[in-house]
């Protein structure tokens, strides 16, 4: 297939409200109360899904190719890569030869990362 096109952020539908900051968040919310657990601040509103592992950890990725792990409990970062590309996919976990891996594709990249225990 061949890209006959290319949206970039000065298009209509990207423009920002006056008001609008830009800025983004990934945050955990108590389920029977709707009240905010934590907050993890990011650069820009995020196109990425996110993955959350019975292990505790959240996956998610941005624009500026930042891939990150937090802890799912707290929201504290507990690792961070640049891959160069934007990310607008959402990572996926599986098992190989019974090691976790993680794994997203920033730009025109696939990364696949070990989940050490």
């Amino acid at each position: 297939m061949r890209r006959t096109a290319l949206v970039t952020a000065s298009s209509a539908a990207f423009r920002r409200a006056p008001d609008d900051s830009g800025e983004g968040a990934v945050r955990a919310l108590v389920p029977q109360t709707g009240q905010l657990k934590w907050e993890y601040k990011l650069y820009s509103k995020p196109q990425a899904g996110i993955l959350s592992t019975v292990g505790g950890l959240v996956f998610g990725g941005t624009d500026e190719g930042q891939f990150f792990a937090l802890d799912a409990q707290t929201g504290k970062e507990l690792w961070r890569a640049q891959l160069g590309g934007v990310i607008v996919a959402a990572p996926v976990t599986y098992l190989s030869q019974g090691k976790q891996q993680v794994a997203i594709a920033a730009g025109h990249s696939i990364f696949v990362f070990q989940v050490d225990e």
